[in-house]
């Protein structure tokens, strides 16, 4: 994992210039924050954020985890990351997307109480938060593409999905795919986890 979280960071640094960082010393400390809808499901996503959060914590870095919810007891974090939960219905609950203005908020007013010299998205709508935030603040945003959200890009998944969920597809892709992409255009750097997300 060490070695892990080294190409991590010298992935990050390759790729963002940031005034205060000396690239080639990696032993600075970091003000990071990780932003994502949630952490309810255990699985890749959120494992890699736990994993790179802890380990980062444990080399001096301040770490921040920002989500809706976070289910804490299956993702343990070093007792020593902040962790942020805003509230409210999440991306699976349809009543998320109608009410996407006021989670935004939410976001926005956790996010400006914290200066931290990168932020790292995970999927959308996270990346079109903090994208929307800092984009005219100096912020460096980094946009870590797990994989693109699979409700509105894959068809190949949403097609097979009952004639409900279909339709919910359909309006995420009508009135939220755009936010997607441009908020992906936006980022300071984009880095993704394999060559098949790339």
């Amino acid at each position: 994992m060490n070695s892990l979280v080294s190409f991590f960071i010298k992935n990050l640094l390759q790729k963002v210039k940031h005034p205060f960082i000396n690239k080639k010393k990696l032993n600075i400390i970091m003000d990071i924050t990780f932003v994502t809808p949630h952490l309810t499901v255990y699985g890749g996503g959120g494992i890699f954020i736990m994993d790179y959060a802890n380990n980062l914590c444990e080399r001096g870095h301040k770490l921040t985890v920002v989500a809706q919810k976070i289910n804490q007891n299956d993702y343990k974090f070093n007792p020593n990351v902040s962790i942020i939960e805003i509230g409210g219905p999440l991306p699976t609950n349809p009543s998320h997307w109608i009410l996407l203005r006021f989670t935004k908020k939410k976001f926005f007013k956790a996010l400006n109480k914290i200066k931290a010299d990168f932020i790292i998205s995970i999927n959308f709508p996270s990346n079109y938060f903090c994208s929307n935030l800092y984009s005219h603040k100096g912020k460096k945003h980094i946009f870590y593409c797990h994989e693109p959200y699979r409700y509105i890009h894959d068809k190949n998944f949403y097609s097979k999905l009952p004639i409900f969920q279909r339709i919910f597809c359909w309006f995420l892709r009508v009135f939220f795919k755009k936010y997607d992409l441009k908020s992906a255009s936006e980022a300071d750097a984009i880095i993704c986890n394999s060559n098949y997300t790339k």
